[in-house]
């Protein structure tokens, strides 16, 4: 046995590449279009800025060996890349006879993201994954990297490089079960936009590459007279001024951490698996811009498809309904939040009626007026105390007067009463606590 000690440095290098190529593997989430709800996550995951979270959703049957429906949690905090993969009912592209090797599907990356949070239940892996600004490049090298459309080739190949995973889509037959829509795989070399601080602007930025992608899709009969949109734009145009002096004056007191207010992103409610939206002030005035586009050909009856805005409680939108008659358009969607009592939850829901597309939901947090919470409130407190303190006062106000006589003192009370009482109305009038 002389010579076979263990070195222990050697066997320590060891498990920490092997912990450290755990921890770096990407997560690679697809999307078949099988049916419509997985069709959907496609179509929302071009849709959504920046910060927004999609779940998707894995029965057990299409895990791979090396995630453990026991210990999902290994996911969480991993870079994820989305990928669409309609099954391959035709040829495609010119030239290329076949689907990607080894595959009843065609690729296509999409965007990258961030696992936020993984969950067995009900059978099925949740999966929470934040969005990216980060979109992949369908660019040939061979151009200048604007919005032209890309080649078959290009796209064919870009969507090949995930036949390098071992684990991925590639049967369509239930009994060939050798399918796995989610796999855990190295980075490979796929291009994406630049990773940036300032992760709306870049989104923002992304206009070009959101279209090559969509002309991509369009690629494949699959997507055909699909309209994909995006919320490209977000804007602030009136705040509530008071809100934001008073919200300034609670800070001083509670110097707790507060969520960020629109445009950025926050959790609307507390946990790892919470949505993600937006607050917005009572009585501000806000914008979101939408891009949409029509992925190959439009729709021959695409002048009669509306695009639907749904506002929840307390929140106005305007427009309502646009008529989609357009191969590309830009919309402009103004919220106008109401005045409200406490902090309320809504929402804002886009969709289009009779064709596919994105199903957005935008969850809001409205927060309350403090001004009226709080300002009115002091207001009907002072209005009552002149009501009832009037003779007090009176008598107080009494030696800075000149020559009051019993009678003035009487009137001088009873001015003062009712000018609480006015106050007092004036403040309930206007006091609104729902």
């Amino acid at each position: 046995m002389i010579g076979l000690k263990p070195n222990l440095k050697d066997l320590y290098d060891t498990v920490s590449s092997i912990c450290r190529n755990d921890d770096s593997k990407t997560v690679y989430l697809f999307s078949s279009g099988s049916r419509a709800i997985y069709a959907e996550d496609i179509y929302n995951s071009l849709a959504y800025p920046p910060g927004f979270v999609i779940q998707f959703r894995y029965r057990k049957q299409w895990l791979p060996d090396d995630i453990d429906p026991e210990n999902p949690s290994k996911l969480e905090q991993k870079d994820a890349v989305i990928v669409a993969c309609p099954k391959a009912r035709e040829v495609v592209y010119d030239g290329i006879d076949h689907p990607h090797k080894g595959s009843e599907y065609y690729y296509y990356p999409l965007r990258k993201g961030k696992i936020t949070k993984a969950v067995f239940r009900g059978g099925a892996l949740h999966v929470f994954c934040e969005l990216s600004s980060r979109l992949i490049t369908y660019d040939s090298g061979e151009d200048d990297g604007r919005s032209d459309e890309p080649d078959d080739k290009t796209v064919w190949n870009v969507g090949n490089k995930i036949t390098e995973l071992k684990d991925r889509p590639r049967y369509s037959e239930e009994e060939k079960s050798n399918d796995s829509f989610i796999s855990l795989g190295s980075d490979l070399d796929l291009q994406f936009s630049s990773k940036t601080d300032n992760r709306l602007q870049s989104w923002k930025d992304q206009e070009d590459n959101w279209v090559r992608i969509v002309q991509a899709l369009g690629k494949n009969p699959f997507f055909e007279e699909t309209l994909f949109f995006r919320i490209t734009n977000l804007y602030v145009l009136t705040e509530n001024s008071a809100n934001n002096i008073l919200q300034t004056l609670r800070n001083l007191i509670d110097t707790s951490p507060r969520s960020p207010t629109f445009p950025e992103t926050c959790a609307i409610y507390p946990g790892s698996d919470s949505p993600k939206g937006y607050i917005v002030d009572s009585l501000g005035q806000y914008r979101i811009e939408l891009s949409l586009l029509y992925a190959g050909s439009v729709p021959d009856d695409a002048q009669d498809k509306i695009l639907q805005i749904h506002s929840g409680r307390s929140l106005q939108t305007s427009p309502d309904r646009e008529t989609m008659g357009f191969s590309t358009d830009t919309i402009g969607l103004n919220i106008n939040p109401n005045s409200v009592y406490t902090d309320t939850y809504s929402d804002v829901t886009i969709d289009v009626e009779s064709i596919a597309s994105p199903q957005v939901d935008i969850p809001l947090i409205i927060r309350s007026n403090y001004l009226n919470k709080y300002g009115l409130f002091a207001v009907i407190v002072f209005g009552i105390f002149l009501s009832l303190s009037s003779k007090p006062l009176a008598g107080f106000l009494l030696p800075y007067t000149i020559e009051i006589t019993e009678t003035g003192k009487e009137n001088l009370g009873t001015i003062i009463t009712i000018l609480g009482l006015g106050i007092t109305t004036t403040g309930l009038r206007f006091y609104n606590p729902k």
